[in-house]
């Protein structure tokens, strides 16, 4: 089921209720091509609520729609809204910057666009619902459009077996006890080892108990759920739990580590299974 969220940030009513028609339009129209099947819209209109809501990332936003000039008069100084953008941006969320400021020039609307990497900038003077409109809509099909062409041409769609699943976390549990830097830094190093990006290294940084099984478990469950790397940190063939496999394989030569890779496609590159498969020759 594809279900969009979209954050709205607008501090005057009559603005927030125009925004949010555009906005409903545009993914009821999603909606009846068959993109989605459902959406919801968040609305807030102080900066504060809004940096707290990308920030701790509970809900999955697609898209940001928000006023550069929050606040008061003496704030407006300081777009907070730009602040909203370069965060909704950092964490692959679509940004649409809204402004009722006139005396922008050229050169301050091309940082909008190329520095702060807004999506698009629309001027509240010469606003098109329209034009509005249908922004929204092309710049959301296309990137759902975009992840479902990533998912098609990857084969991560594993589903490992609880034998394979097992002898994971035990091969890891007993590396990481015998571990004379701990348990902790054990964990700590795997993860940093992936060269994931931020945000995805900030949800488990602080997971770590010292006890190598549930570590070990926990570390397997959420690389589970990450599936493949995220465009921007695509490493070619490989998904998550593949690169920990092959850590793992590096580390112990245990050739029942190339099976687990091999029967879950958890390594896709053909030369790089090669290459393994030649490397651990002996084991075999």
């Amino acid at each position: 089921m594809t279900y969009i969220n979209v954050l709205l940030v607008e501090d005057d009513k009559h603005w927030e209720i125009i925004l949010q028609d555009c906005i409903k339009a545009a993914l009821d129209n999603l909606k009846n091509k068959g993109f989605i099947d459902d959406y919801d819209t968040n609305k807030k209109n102080t900066f504060y609520d809004s940096y707290l809501i990308l920030t701790h990332k509970k809900t999955e936003y697609h898209l940001l729609v928000t006023e550069i000039c929050l606040g008061n008069k003496d704030s407006w100084g300081q777009r907070l809204g730009l602040q909203l953008v370069e965060n909704a941006v950092k964490n692959n969320i679509l940004a649409i910057a809204i402004t009722g400021k006139i005396d922008l020039n050229s050169e301050e609307v091309r940082d909008i666009l190329k520095i702060n990497k807004a999506d698009d900038l629309f001027f509240k003077k010469h606003f098109s619902m329209a034009s509005f409109i249908t922004i929204v809509e092309e710049l959301l099909e296309n990137k759902l459009q975009s992840s479902q062409e990533n998912n098609s041409s990857t084969n991560y769609d594993y589903q490992l077996s609880d034998y394979d699943k097992q002898y994971l976390i035990k091969t890891l549990s007993s590396l990481a006890a015998r571990e004379p830097i701990g348990v902790k830094a054990f964990f700590r190093n795997i993860v940093n080892q992936l060269s994931l990006p931020e945000d995805w290294k900030n949800d488990i940084v602080g997971v770590w108990t010292g006890n190598a099984n549930a570590d070990a478990t926990t570390l397997i469950n959420w690389s589970e759920t990450k599936k493949s790397y995220p465009n921007e940190s695509q490493k070619s063939g490989y998904n998550v739990l593949g690169c920990i496999a092959e850590q793992l394989l590096e580390k112990t030569s245990d050739i029942q580590l190339l099976g687990i890779i091999i029967r879950n496609q958890l390594l896709t590159d053909e030369g790089k299974l090669e290459e393994l498969k030649t490397k651990y020759s002996n084991a075999m």
